[in-house]
């Protein structure tokens, strides 16, 4: 006979104690959860998740909390474990004039565990699965065999020793930019200029004219998602006579947002997500990067995923 211990796990940004009504919200929430454990009358746990950070849902931080801390010791038994929620990514009308549900995250969150999922129509009516379909983007369907770069016959993505350029990049943040730059142009000698690391824009030119005049290629590392972010670096490169090249990163919003997540959940949270302005502000000043902004090549690059099959497996987790 297997013995059960119940769970709530619930989103609850708006009680942060950073929201000007969270303090009244808690205090109304926690009334609430009291007076539901005295009408069960039975014993169970409530976690709230009040940032968006790694606790959220569908992400398992919660889960990985109760597992390591909250259980005495004991093992879970997946097999027989179970998440009931109506978050669950039905479509219109799974029920005779129903709408849709708002979001499936309860659904994604049992997925990422590996526990089974019921909606309460399920579990407590015993009615047959509704059908739903998942919202956003899904790490597990993103393609493995695409080339790192387009169109293949470009050149070299380093030139040799000796040879000077600049390359511009183009790309979502947290569109792997960085660890690009590391890899396969830092390693081969370019000097590496990134705002995130310099802070100001005026630093970024300097170290940029700095290194073209000692004869060094160097990368710009930013997301320059503007002509006129890109042009400040093109007329350097004029006035020093080098050519530039453009590396437009082709990850799209939707992998970029992803990625943020899962770097912060996979540095257990030592790197913050970036906010949602980062990726507003990068939309709203996009303009394909063109040859004619004196680009000698418009290079694409694909994302490809590099980790071990543990960090593999965080990937593939549902985020949102």
């Amino acid at each position: 006979m297997f013995r059960y211990k119940i769970i709530m796990i619930s989103n609850q940004a708006g009680l942060s104690p950073g929201k000007k009504t969270g303090d009244k919200k808690r205090t109304d929430f926690k009334n609430k959860i009291g007076q539901i454990a005295d009408s069960l009358n039975i014993s169970f746990e409530i976690y709230a998740a009040m940032a968006y950070d790694k606790y959220r849902k569908p992400m398992i931080g919660i889960w990985n909390y109760f597992v390591e801390n909250r259980n005495v010791g004991v093992t879970v038994d997946k097999e027989n474990s179970f998440y009931v929620g109506d978050a669950a990514g039905r479509i219109k009308n799974w029920k005779l004039g129903v709408s849709s549900d708002w979001t499936d995250t309860d659904r994604k969150f049992a997925e990422n565990i590996g526990i089974n999922f019921y909606t309460p129509e399920e579990f407590f009516d015993n009615v047959e699965v509704a059908s739903f379909s998942y919202k956003g983007f899904d790490p597990k369907k993103l393609p493995r065999d695409v080339p790192l770069f387009i169109p293949s016959s470009s050149s070299q993505l380093a030139l040799p020793a000796g040879q000077c350029e600049m390359v511009i990049f183009v790309g979502y943040p947290a569109s792997g930019k960085s660890t690009f730059a590391k890899k396969w142009l830092v390693n081969a000698g370019y000097v590496h200029v990134n705002q995130d690391t310099l802070k100001t824009k005026q630093k970024c030119i300097r170290a940029c004219e700095t290194a073209l005049k000692e004869n060094k290629s160097v990368v710009i590392d930013n997301t320059n998602p503007s002509k006129e972010s890109r042009k400040q670096y093109i007329d350097i490169a004029k006035q020093c006579g080098v050519p530039v090249r453009c590396f437009w990163f082709k990850a799209s919003e939707a992998l970029a947002r992803h990625n943020n997540m899962y770097r912060h959940f996979n540095s257990e949270n030592e790197i913050q997500p970036l906010p949602d302005i980062a990726f507003n502000v990068y939309n709203s000043k996009f303009f394909e990067p063109k040859l004619e902004e004196g680009f000698q090549e418009v290079i694409h690059i694909n994302f490809i995923f590099e980790g071990n099959d543990h960090e593999r497996k965080i990937f593939n987790l549902w985020y949102s």
